[in-house]
């Protein structure tokens, strides 16, 4: 048996992931003239545990044929040259989508780039971040009241001023800021 008949190599046109495993139909292209495309359907994908994908429609195919019976196949690696990350260094990682969002680990730092999509962060019992943080927009905060803009409250400080103050060890009362 030649290793052709082991491994073949298709192109996604059906998805089905809500079962147990995900099952994929997939045309390969024809070899030879005068044949046809040959569609093979419910193709199960196998992927590393901890790694979730669908590909995308169109996206290439590795599929291994058991005993060369391609009604016995699996597809073992799916690729989509559009969406693939380029000028990755050696030793980066990274998980990417089609449209464009990707959490990359360079030698740098983690990159997270959301591609203008928004980001959330749920299902935590507290979350701690060790170092600075710098934010270039606004901070939103709630704690058990309405919600309050960090640059708000900066801006209220900065024009918050008191007439009238003694020099010395006086107090002024509370501002309509204080809680």
């Amino acid at each position: 048996m030649t290793l052709g008949r082991l491994f073949g190599f298709g192109r996604v046109t059906s998805i089905d992931d809500t079962g147990d495993a995900q099952v994929l139909q997939v045309t390969q292209g024809a070899s030879g003239t005068g044949f046809k495309d040959r569609i093979l359907d419910k193709i199960f994908r196998l992927s590393q545990f901890g790694i979730a994908s669908v590909p995308p429609l169109d996206a290439a195919v590795l599929m291994i044929h058991l005993g060369g019976d391609r009604s016995q196949s699996f597809v073992v690696a799916t690729h989509h040259s559009p969406s693939r990350l380029k000028n990755l260094q050696p030793g980066d990682s990274a998980l990417y989508d089609v449209r464009g969002a990707a959490i990359t680990l360079t030698a740098d730092g983690l990159d997270i780039d959301c591609a203008g999509k928004p980001a959330r962060i749920h299902n935590f019992s507290s979350l701690t971040i060790e170092g600075d943080l710098h934010v270039t927009g606004d901070v939103i905060t709630r704690s058990a009241g309405p919600t309050v803009s960090v640059n708000g409250l900066r801006d209220a400080f900065h024009a918050h001023k008191h007439s009238g103050v003694a020099t010395g060890g006086s107090l002024t009362g509370l501002t309509d800021h204080d809680a």
